[in-house]
């Protein structure tokens, strides 16, 4: 009986951890489709840029968006600059907008 009780548990712990993973990754509000800057400076780190995300109402969840990007291996490919995102997008869908470059437009003037 003991054995049976484990396995539910277990079951259980599983099937939660799957449905809270799926829910921290989806869209913060589907409707809103309001796009706002997002800025990424030089050097940030993908634990800072989360918690940036999830301040700006953008993500869920910093936790689960570091470990997605992370397990994805998306955390170096992120780069610098602007970004126009909504609370629309999943996620999943702003990691790869952060790794495909940004709105910013460098110029570089030579000497002389």
């Amino acid at each position: 009986m003991r054995k049976i009780i484990v396995i539910l548990a277990v079951i259980s712990v599983i099937v939660s951890g799957f449905f809270w993973w799926n829910h921290s990754l989806s869209p913060v509000n589907k409707q809103n489709k309001t796009e706002t800057m997002f800025v990424i400076r030089q050097g940030s780190g993908i634990k800072a840029i989360a918690a940036d995300l999830k301040r700006s109402g953008l993500i869920r969840n910093s936790l689960t968006f570091t470990l997605f990007v992370k397990q994805s291996g998306l955390d170096k490919k992120i780069q610098a600059g602007d970004f126009r995102l909504s609370p629309s997008l999943s996620a999943k869908q702003i990691a790869i907008i952060l790794t495909q470059g940004s709105e910013d437009i460098w110029v570089t003037i030579p000497e002389g």
